[in-house]
């Protein structure tokens, strides 16, 4: 299984899974935009695979897909977990966010405010695109691509000024 070689790049077996766009239980009344599938938004982790797995399909049929995409809760959620501890030349680690997402992201302007934000860490984030019927619209991503400019810059700056230390998208 392709997830189990991931696996191996991570020491502690220990995997936050965040879940956005979802009515949750026990009143379906409110749209989340970042919520834990655990239930603990505090310490989101799941053990390995499995655990992330099992979680999933527990959890799924609790809660009520909901739009629109909204992806910088979760994004600022993610990093500001991995930034209450930093690396030091003894203890060394890199986090990668995939997000999975079926639809467009609604919140760009605060989508490029955070991903900014996230370069001061060590970390990447992989947008995984699923359903065919939404294909047009991850083009719309493309903003998110940090490839540089004629003078090596990146290109992405979000509306305060602020630009992307490297591409991590």
């Amino acid at each position: 299984m392709t997830m189990s070689i991931l696996e191996q790049y991570d020491k502690d077996g220990h995997i936050p899974v965040l879940g956005f766009g979802a009515k949750l239980p026990p009143f379906f009344n409110v749209g989340s935009a970042c919520f834990s599938m655990n239930g603990n938004i505090f310490e989101p982790d799941c053990y390995r695979t499995k655990g992330i797995l099992k979680t999933y399909y527990d959890k799924l049929p609790d809660i009520s897909m909901h739009g629109p995409a909204a992806h910088a809760p979760c994004i600022k959620h993610f990093v500001d977990l991995i930034s209450q501890k930093d690396p030091t030349q003894d203890d060394q680690f890199y986090n990668i966010l995939v997000i999975i997402t079926r639809g467009a992201i609604s919140d760009g302007d605060k989508v490029l405010e955070q991903v900014v934000r996230a370069t001061n860490h060590a970390m990447s984030i992989i947008i995984v695109a699923v359903g065919k019927e939404n294909a047009g619209k991850f083009e719309t991503l493309e903003f998110l691509d940090g490839e540089a400019d004629e003078e090596g810059n990146i290109k992405i700056i979000d509306k305060h000024g602020n630009r992307a230390k490297r591409d991590i998208v």
